[in-house]
C-alpha cells in the first residue's frame, strides 16, 4: 500500500478483483444503455419525430451498439483509475474491453478512439454520440432537434455509467452523489 492510500477515503480495487468488477460493470454498463435507448426513442416519440426508422431497440453487435459502447468505455475507464494503482491501469482497459466487445472489437476501438479525441470535453462527446447516433438512424428530421435531445440523454448516460464504475469499485457515496446529480436515486 502507498503511503498516500491510507489517506484515500476512496476503496482500491487489486489485480484480484478485476475480472468480478469488470464483469458487474459491464452487466450495469448494458442496463445502462438499454435505459438510454429507450429513453431516447421515448423521447423523440413525443417530440413528434417519426422513428418508424429506428430500431425500437439496440440491436447486439450494431453500429448503435458499438457507439453506445464506446462511449461508455471512455466515460468509465479512465474515472474507474481512479481506484486503482496505476500499475493495473492497463489490466483492467483491457479486462473491461473483453468483458463489452460485441463481437465487433474493431469498430468499439475505432469509435472510442474518436471519442477520445474530445479529450474528456463532455459537450464534445454529448454532441459526438448524437450525430453520430442520427447518421446511423439514417438522418431523420428534423436534425437539431433530435440531436439536441440525443446529447442531452447521453449526458445522463455518461453520469450513470460513472455510477455504475463508481458502485462496482465499492464507492457508494460518489454512486450517490452522480446519481443525484442527474435526478436518479
Amino acid at each position: 500500500m502507498r503511503l498516500l492510500d491510507m489517506f484515500s477515503p476512496r476503496k482500491r480495487i487489486t489485480a484480484a478483483q478485476i475480472p468480478d468488477i469488470t464483469l458487474a460493470l459491464a452487466q450495469a454498463l448494458e442496463l445502462q444503455r438499454d435505459l438510454f435507448y429507450a429513453g431516447a426513442m421515448y423521447a423523440l416519440g413525443t417530440q413528434g419525430v417519426d422513428t418508424h426508422r429506428i430500431p425500437k431497440a439496440i440491436e447486439e453487435g450494431s453500429d448503435v451498439d458499438s457507439a453506445l459502447r464506446a462511449l461508455q468505455l471512455v466515460a468509465v475507464v479512465g474515472f474507474s483509475w481512479n481506484y486503482m494503482d496505476a500499475s493495473l491501469c492497463l489490466t483492467f482497459d483491457e479486462a473491461l474491453m473483453e468483458r463489452m466487445d460485441n463481437g465487433h472489437r474493431q469498430r468499439i476501438v475505432s469509435r472510442r478512439e474518436a471519442f477520445l479525441d474530445c479529450e474528456g470535453d463532455f459537450p464534445c462527446l454529448t454532441k459526438g454520440l448524437a450525430i453520430e447516433l442520427h447518421t446511423l438512424w439514417g438522418a431523420p428530421e428534423p436534425r437539431a432537434q433530435i440531436v439536441n435531445g440525443v446529447a442531452a440523454g447521453a449526458s445522463a448516460l455518461i453520469v450513470m455509467s460513472q455510477a455504475c464504475a463508481a458502485a462496482a469499485a465499492g464507492d457508494s457515496k460518489t454512486e450517490s452523489r452522480l446519481k443525484q446529480s442527474v435526478g436518479a436515486r
